[in-house]
């Protein structure tokens, strides 16, 4: 996958970065892509997007707040608590993965 810029990347160089097949087949984030691609059509541009209230897809990506809405809004139909969450949480959540894991310091921060 390429990460055309990010927030450690402001001049936007770019990296190539690695994504392993998840070890379950339901939660892989590989194949959860692939089945994205396919069944929205998208061929190029961002990958995660706005969305119509009819379900549209367009072409711009999604902002921060709506991913912090998606967050929380998956949390309350779980019956969770979401006041504490937004997007930054998936982050988080995927740093204390990888760490319990036993992935390096480095490479967590990096990716």
């Amino acid at each position: 996958m390429t990460i055309r810029q990010s927030k450690t990347d402001q001049d936007g160089q770019s990296a190539k970065i690695g994504i392993p097949y998840g070890s379950h087949r339901e939660t892989c984030p590989v194949r959860s892509v692939k089945a994205w691609l396919q069944s929205s059509g998208i061929t190029e541009g961002p990958l995660c997007r706005a969305a119509t209230r009819h379900g549209k897809l367009q072409e711009e990506r999604l902002c921060d707040r709506t991913v912090a809405r998606v967050v929380q809004r998956s949390l309350f139909a779980a019956g969770k608590d979401a006041e504490n969450f937004a997007g930054h949480s998936l982050r988080a959540g995927l740093a204390t993965a990888a760490a319990m894991a036993g992935v390096s310091e480095r490479v967590i921060q990096v990716n």
